[in-house]
């Protein structure tokens, strides 16, 4: 669930009230970017926390909420492929730099 649209009855299934009170409070300045933002927007809001707000499913931007499963694996793919083009491209330059010497 995305912390940006969890209501603070959500928020409460892992934090004490007062705490997800000030979660949704401190949203009012402006959607949360990252939970390392989270935690320093929120007082008294640590990493034990954030680390149960996470374990619990809870993510920030409804993007990677709203992002299929099945996209994740081709999304890995590409970037397993884009790895494999760098080094055949990083091989290419040391072959060209052994000719030129």
């Amino acid at each position: 669930m995305d912390i940006n649209t969890a209501d603070e009855s959500a928020l409460s299934s892992v934090l004490k009230p007062a705490m997800a009170s000030r979660v949704v409070s401190e949203r009012a300045n402006g959607n949360y970017t990252t939970m390392e933002e989270v935690k320093a927007r929120v007082a008294g809001l640590g990493g034990s926390k954030i680390k149960k707000l996470t374990d619990a499913g809870f993510i920030v931007g409804a993007a990677a909420a709203a992002e299929p499963a099945a996209a994740k694996p081709a999304v890995q793919e590409q970037t397993a492929a884009t790895a494999a083009e760098e080094e055949d491209n990083e091989e290419q330059d040391a072959h060209q730099h052994q000719h030129q010497h």
